[in-house]
């Protein structure tokens, strides 16, 4: 009989990873300051293996908008939003992607989605106001002016309180503007 006088090598065997130990490895990279690469490789993966993860979906998203990559963020929130249509961030989210696209109406639906589902999302009425005086017409600059001025009175940061002061005095100059032209008109 033959001896054996070697033991064959021991092979480890390795699991593959879940979608959630996906998603945690890249909020590892992304604390960790990593390669943005690394950090949507492992979100993506995680919506690979699962595509129900709501927060990997939210996070490509944020990473797609952070390079200015509409489309692709776009497609991203779209899918977090089927999930939880009732998550305030991914509605703003969406709406600003869509802003950035110029599809205002949809920017629209998605401002006003986020403060529905928030009721205090001071950004998304602050955005809300914007792209309604940048649509126009009398009644969109009554409804603008009163997002502004809840964003104006209540606990919002001084930075976007003095964004929303400044947006208000254009909404009011315009509908000063436009009320001096009509009765120029009519005369």
């Amino acid at each position: 009989m033959e001896k054996i006088t070697r033991f064959p090598k021991k092979v480890k065997y390795r699991r593959p990873l879940t979608a959630s130990e996906w998603f945690q490895k890249g909020l590892s990279f992304e604390n960790a300051r990593g390669h943005e690469q690394d950090i949507a490789r492992c979100f993506r993966e995680a919506t690979l293996l699962d595509p129900k993860f709501f927060m990997a979906w939210l996070k490509l998203g944020i990473i797609e908008q952070n390079h200015y990559r509409w489309e692709n963020a776009s497609m991203k929130y779209l899918e977090a939003v089927k999930l939880r249509p009732a998550h305030s961030e991914a509605n703003f989210r969406l709406a600003q992607v869509f802003e950035n696209l110029g599809d205002i109406v949809l920017a629209i639906k998605y401002s006003r989605k986020a403060i529905e589902t928030s009721g205090t999302y001071w950004e998304a009425r602050s955005l809300l106001a914007n792209l309604l005086y940048r649509l126009g017409g009398r009644h969109r600059f009554v409804e603008a002016l009163t997002h502004l001025n809840l964003v104006i009175s209540d606990g919002s940061s001084h930075v976007l309180r003095r964004e929303a002061l400044i947006l208000s005095a254009e909404i009011r100059q315009s509908i000063t503007t436009r009320l001096l032209l009509v009765s120029s008109t009519i005369q």
